[in-house]
């Protein structure tokens, strides 16, 4: 076999083939869609519950699906507690040194609900009230089935509440 002869002013061959390798990735990230800048995937559709089944894999929509979140619900005893009294200084803390804001939806749980997942920082919602409620304080280990929600300072609405009988839901 002859050797070529390579014309004037061309290119070996490992060069021609990382420029043409580099055109093709440029044209093809050219065409994909800009990302938008703060948007977010869509979480995949829950399954339905009858065609969920271990190790069924017949149907594409069962592999890319999520369960729906299972809440634990609770009837519970909920008072209602207030900063302190008088002007204070310092912001109020919960248990775990959390700063108290009046304006956020704070709760205090009792210890037995704390063992039942009920830890800093969970979110639970109070049937009859709108929102999430944050668990960033803890209550005396003598009450059980008992939640405390915070008031800030309103003393009156605090005393307005009372003391009620309500149902609880968390993940």
């Amino acid at each position: 076999m002859l050797p070529r002869k390579r014309l004037p002013g061309a290119l070996p061959r490992r060069i021609t083939a990382i420029a043409l390798a580099v055109c093709l990735l440029t044209a093809v990230v050219g065409c994909a869609p800009a990302r938008q800048g703060s948007a977010t995937a869509e979480p995949a559709p829950f399954c339905p519950p009858d065609a969920v089944k271990i190790g069924g894999l017949d149907d594409p929509s069962n592999v890319f699906c999520r369960r729906p979140p299972e809440f634990n619900t609770l009837t519970v005893t909920a008072t209602a507690y207030v900063a302190g009294r008088g002007k204070r200084k310092r912001p109020a803390r919960g248990a775990w040194g959390d700063v108290l804001d009046p304006k956020a939806k704070t709760v205090a749980v009792s210890s037995d609900l704390m063992e039942m997942g009920l830890t800093r920082g969970a979110k639970l919602r109070i049937n009859g009230m709108e929102g999430e409620f944050t668990v960033l304080d803890t209550m005396h280990p003598r009450k059980e089935k008992t939640i405390d929600i915070f008031f800030g300072q309103d003393r009156k609405a605090a005393l307005q509440w009372g003391r009620r009988t309500l149902t609880i839901s968390w993940e």
